[in-house]
Protein backbone atom coordinates (compact mmCIF):
# COMPACT_ATOMS: atom_id res chain seq x y z
CA UNK A 1 0.00 0.00 0.00
CA UNK A 2 1.61 3.43 -0.92
CA UNK A 3 1.44 6.14 1.59
CA UNK A 4 1.52 10.08 1.31
CA UNK A 5 3.11 12.70 2.76
CA UNK A 6 1.01 15.27 4.54
CA UNK A 7 1.62 18.43 2.84
CA UNK A 8 1.11 20.69 5.97
CA UNK A 9 4.30 18.31 7.19
CA UNK A 10 6.59 18.21 3.79
CA UNK A 11 5.31 21.43 2.37
CA UNK A 12 3.80 21.90 -1.24
CA UNK A 13 4.70 24.47 -3.87
CA UNK A 14 2.58 27.20 -5.21
CA UNK A 15 2.60 27.49 -8.59
CA UNK A 16 1.22 30.23 -10.98
CA UNK A 17 1.39 30.70 -14.44
CA UNK A 18 0.96 33.95 -16.17
CA UNK A 19 -1.53 33.20 -18.56
CA UNK A 20 -0.25 36.36 -21.00
CA UNK A 21 4.23 35.93 -20.69
CA UNK A 22 3.79 31.54 -19.84
CA UNK A 23 6.20 32.86 -17.02
CA UNK A 24 6.22 30.46 -14.31
CA UNK A 25 6.39 31.65 -10.60
CA UNK A 26 7.27 29.05 -8.11
CA UNK A 27 7.02 29.78 -4.09
CA UNK A 28 7.19 26.98 -1.40
CA UNK A 29 5.35 26.75 1.78
CA UNK A 30 6.67 24.23 4.36
CA UNK A 31 9.80 23.53 6.63
CA UNK A 32 10.98 20.08 6.46
CA UNK A 33 11.45 20.13 2.43
CA UNK A 34 14.42 22.10 0.65
CA UNK A 35 15.24 21.23 -3.39
CA UNK A 36 18.11 23.52 -4.24
CA UNK A 37 17.22 22.68 -7.98
CA UNK A 38 13.81 24.15 -7.78
CA UNK A 39 14.36 28.21 -8.20
CA UNK A 40 11.51 30.84 -8.02
CA UNK A 41 10.65 31.96 -11.34
CA UNK A 42 10.51 29.73 -14.80
CA UNK A 43 10.57 31.39 -18.54
CA UNK A 44 7.24 28.03 -19.03
CA UNK A 45 6.73 25.29 -17.92
CA UNK A 46 8.42 22.75 -19.70
CA UNK A 47 11.47 24.71 -17.79
CA UNK A 48 9.69 22.99 -14.29
CA UNK A 49 11.61 20.03 -12.86
CA UNK A 50 9.89 17.00 -14.87
CA UNK A 51 8.20 15.50 -11.62
CA UNK A 52 6.59 19.26 -10.95
CA UNK A 53 5.59 18.98 -15.07
CA UNK A 54 3.88 15.64 -14.29
CA UNK A 55 1.98 16.69 -11.33
CA UNK A 56 0.69 19.99 -13.13
CA UNK A 57 -0.98 17.68 -15.93
CA UNK A 58 -2.44 15.29 -13.58
CA UNK A 59 -3.96 18.90 -11.87
CA UNK A 60 -5.46 19.77 -15.47
CA UNK A 61 -7.90 17.02 -15.13
CA UNK A 62 -9.26 18.25 -11.68
CA UNK A 63 -11.46 20.75 -10.98
CA UNK A 64 -10.62 24.14 -10.03
CA UNK A 65 -12.16 26.20 -7.33
CA UNK A 66 -15.06 28.21 -7.79
CA UNK A 67 -18.07 30.25 -5.83
CA UNK A 68 -19.93 26.84 -5.75
CA UNK A 69 -17.01 24.18 -6.22
CA UNK A 70 -14.05 23.48 -3.62
CA UNK A 71 -10.93 22.45 -5.80
CA UNK A 72 -10.47 18.81 -5.74
CA UNK A 73 -7.14 17.31 -4.19
CA UNK A 74 -5.68 14.62 -6.28
CA UNK A 75 -4.33 12.78 -3.28
CA UNK A 76 -0.20 12.80 -3.03
CA UNK A 77 -0.14 15.26 -5.81
CA UNK A 78 -1.93 18.50 -5.18
CA UNK A 79 -4.78 20.67 -6.10
CA UNK A 80 -6.13 22.81 -8.86
CA UNK A 81 -7.02 25.77 -7.45
CA UNK A 82 -7.49 28.36 -10.81
CA UNK A 83 -6.71 28.02 -14.31
CA UNK A 84 -3.31 29.53 -13.62
CA UNK A 85 -2.78 28.60 -9.77
CA UNK A 86 -1.39 24.76 -8.69
CA UNK A 87 -0.78 23.48 -5.14
CA UNK A 88 1.38 20.86 -5.40
CA UNK A 89 2.75 18.73 -2.84
CA UNK A 90 6.36 17.95 -2.02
Amino acid sequence: MQTFKDPLRHGHLRVSIDSDTKIVNVGYFGSNWVDPSVKGKYDSVEDLPEDIQKKIATLLFAPTESQDVVASEVVGVGKHLSESVFWIYM
